[in-house]
């Protein structure tokens, strides 16, 4: 049963994993595919607004160059309607291949067979006006003409009748002339001569009659159709293209303009984070530059520092290490992965629970809960709490107890400074491990504030705590600890090293590194340096509050800067 409790808790973590991974898969695509289709529209849509504003452009170029043709066709109207004909039925062919050249490109709006295919038909519908009006004017005027030909005809008719009509006159009044008595004799030879001259007459007025008729209503026809044609070549010198027609045909692509901006202005995408891109951007570049214009500002802050005085804490107390009973001190590493200590029967231990201890059992084991009562938050702030306490047994000689760094703590490394009476060092409480100490006489802790130190500005370390003996501190340090002289004209140590100081020390900082060792986080910007009667403390490689990586730790830094200002 525990066999099968454990592959179906297997079976079920793995069907947890999987909707979980199924979840961001999806939800990964759904907001790649919406941010792809936004872009996509955006796209499509630039190119449609370009697109239109070419497709304008065209109706003003194609109607401006139509409308100068036809104005200066009145000259030759045939050849100019002609002419049109032929480009017009050029331009459908060119417009019917484009059409069946891109079955897929001519329905998409943003194309440009989409934008070929309009122009084309912005051109064939202005040609269309330009042939029907050269060809309605060229209607009227042949019709003009042929009117013309005909009353020239007529006229000519008409004259001719009356060149006859007199003929036949002067014929007739010979006759009377010569014959006065027998023209009034009938089926006399000059009566009937008589008579058919009259006759002939008679037709001939008539036949004129009928010709003035005829040259009346032709000569009428012509003024209607020569104010018709006035009118048309009025219209032609000045004829302009309707562009109603050609507006309907932009009505499609501007209804899709309207739908995507539509779109766009409803998407979740364009609406809540495009907006805030720039904005957001500004800020990640604005978080990438800062730690840099910081990091400049205090590298040339920092060459001030040299010059500041000195902080000297307590320079009346010892500055040099001694030993305690059963313990002894040394220049040089004083560290290892564990060490032994002896306790005399009138000292007592206190160490963190994490460290592990050897050889107990002649000792009394008890719980202190803080260091110090009056540094409580220190106390918990640096792991001193909830201490370990052990006692020899009444009567015994000093104990031997061995003490081990922790498993998890690999690069740590402890090792145990000794304080007679009269010495101080000032320590960050943050490498304390452990302390030996009288049983009648607790461990002083003093905190020390230098708020006008040009120092602590710069660094931000405004806080000291100050150990006094005698005593002896356990610390720990990353990759071994040295307690190590001063020497006469100075020393100088980075300070991401530095465990701790004798408190009679001149303690101030110089800027350490180059530029660029400090940009890339190789250098800390200052080393500390000692002067004077006594001993710093320091760790071979740090391993809390060191050298930062190059875009520094965020929080964590910010929460060690804090934890730095108060002495920690």
């Amino acid at each position: 049963m525990h066999a099968l409790a454990k592959v179906i808790g297997w079976f079920g973590k793995q069907a947890i994993n999987y909707v979980a991974i199924l979840a961001v898969v999806v939800a990964g695509f759904f907001i790649y595919g919406e941010w792809f289709r936004l872009e996509e529209v955006a796209g499509q849509l630039a190119q449609m607004r370009a697109g239109l504003e070419e497709a304008k452009k065209a109706i003003v170029g194609i109607n401006a160059k139509v409308n100068a043709e036809t104005r200066s066709a009145a000259n030759n109207l045939q050849a100019v309607a002609d002419e049109a004909d032929r480009h017009l039925k050029e331009l459908e062919g060119r417009r019917q291949k484009t059409w069946d050249d891109h079955p897929l490109e001519r329905k998409l709006h943003f194309s440009p067979a989409y934008l070929e295919i309009l122009k084309l038909d912005f051109e064939i519908d202005a040609r269309r006006q330009q042939v029907k009006a050269i060809k309605s004017t060229a209607v009227y005027s042949q019709a003009s003409a042929a009117l013309r030909q005909q009353e020239a005809a007529l006229i000519t008719a008409i004259k001719a009748q009356i060149v006859s009509a007199n003929g036949v006159i002067a014929q007739w009044q010979a006759l009377v002339n010569n014959n006065p008595k027998f023209v009034k004799i009938p089926f006399t030879p000059q009566y009937n001569q008589l008579q058919n001259l009259m006759g002939q007459h008679a037709g001939l007025t008539a036949n004129r009659a009928d010709l003035d008729r005829r040259l009346a209503l032709v000569q009428s026809a012509i003024k209607l159709k020569q104010a018709n044609l006035q009118q048309a070549m009025r219209h032609l010198n000045v004829f302009k293209i309707d562009q109603s027609s050609q507006d309907k045909q932009l009505i499609d692509l501007m209804n899709e303009i309207a739908t995507k901006e539509v779109w766009l202005a409803e998407s979740w995408i364009g609406k809540y984070v495009n907006p805030r891109a720039p904005l957001a951007a500004s800020i990640l570049l604005g978080a990438l530059l800062l730690p840099f214009a910081i990091r400049l500002c205090f590298y040339g802050l920092a060459h001030l520092i040299s010059k500041a005085a000195a902080v000297v804490l307590l320079p009346g107390v010892s500055g040099l290490l001694g030993a305690v009973p059963g313990s002894s001190s040394a220049n040089g590493k004083i560290s290892d992965t564990s060490i032994t200590l002896q306790i005399a029967p009138s000292w007592e231990l206190l160490v963190q629970q994490s460290i592990t201890r050897e050889n107990t059992e002649n000792c009394t084991k008890s719980q202190q809960l803080f260091l110090s009562w009056k540094y409580w938050f220190a106390s918990l702030v640096t792991g001193m709490f909830n201490l370990t306490k052990l006692r020899p047994f009444e009567g015994t000689q000093d104990v031997q107890i061995k003490l081990t760094v922790p498993a998890d703590a690999p690069f740590d490394e402890i090792g145990m400074i000794s304080l007679p009476a009269g010495t101080a060092i000032v320590l960050h409480p943050h490498f304390l491990v452990g302390i030996l100490q009288r049983q009648d006489q607790p461990l002083r802790i003093e905190s020390l504030w230098r708020w006008g130190s040009l120092h602590g500005w710069l660094t931000l370390r405004f806080r000291y705590f100050v150990f006094h003996g005698p005593t002896a501190l356990i610390v720990k340090g990353g990759r071994g600890v040295h307690v190590n002289q001063v020497r006469v004209e100075g020393s100088d140590i980075d300070q991401a090293q530095v465990l701790g100081f004798s408190a009679n020390l001149e303690y101030r900082m110089r800027r350490g590194g180059t530029l660029v060792e400090y940009f890339l986080g190789k250098q800390s910007l200052f080393k500390d340096r000692f002067k004077g009667d006594g001993f710093y403390i320091s760790q071979e490689i740090p391993t809390w509050g060191g050298t930062r990586k190059f875009f520094g730790k965020g929080w964590e830094g910010v929460v060690d800067a804090g934890l730095k200002a108060f002495g920690y």
